[in-house]
């Protein structure tokens, strides 16, 4: 696993490799933003290369995986190198991708942390959170205790979402689930985030 440090020193190494090889930054085509995370403009006086760090724009799996992508692409746009010419456009999608490295989302700590590994890995980690989430499920919801408390918040949810006037509360029942609560009264759910 790593973190996000270590993709931050591979984008940096790669940008410092070009700029060892003679490679000069090439300002006037960085100005906007097409969602990238970061990018770079490079440039050999004749080519442009654009060094990109951006989410994958596309799912791994059924559980949608996502990825970050570090990306080199030379410039397939009319643009330019070492002109002051602002208005010059490089569109990512039209880059010629030179290079591609992919780190795929395999957890996020409870600070926001994320960690990133190979698909493979990420595919393993779903697939442990995929199962212990059936395995929650089995137990079903946990029951809420009935405070007098509880039961008037319940009130004036199944008033609101049935249209009711008149509730019985012993036959209202409360219970936690992963995403918020669930209220049943006389067989009829409501799922309350």
């Amino acid at each position: 696993m790593m973190k996000y440090q270590e993709i931050n020193a591979r984008y940096t190494a790669l940008v410092a490799s070009y700029l060892a090889t003679g490679y000069t930054i090439n300002t006037s085509s960085m100005s906007g933003s097409q969602g990238e995370i970061a990018s770079i403009d490079l440039t050999n006086g004749t080519d442009i290369y654009r060094i990109q760090l951006q989410e994958s724009n596309r799912c791994i799996s059924p559980y949608g995986i996502r990825a970050l992508e570090l990306i080199v692409g030379r410039s397939t746009d009319n643009v330019k190198p070492n002109t002051c010419n602002y208005n010059q456009t490089i569109w990512t999608n039209n880059l010629e991708i030179i290079s591609t490295a992919s780190f795929y989302r395999i957890a996020e700590r409870r600070d926001g942390e994320k960690l990133y590994g190979t698909k493979e890995e990420a595919m393993a980690a779903e697939d442990i959170r995929y199962k212990r989430y059936l395995l929650k499920a089995k137990t079903g919801p946990r029951s809420l205790e009935m405070t007098p408390k509880a039961i008037e918040i319940a009130k004036r949810i199944i008033k609101k979402n049935l249209h009711l006037s008149r509730i019985n509360g012993a036959n209202i029942h409360i219970a936690r689930i992963r995403m918020g609560y669930m209220v049943q009264y006389n067989n009829r759910t409501i799922s309350v985030r």
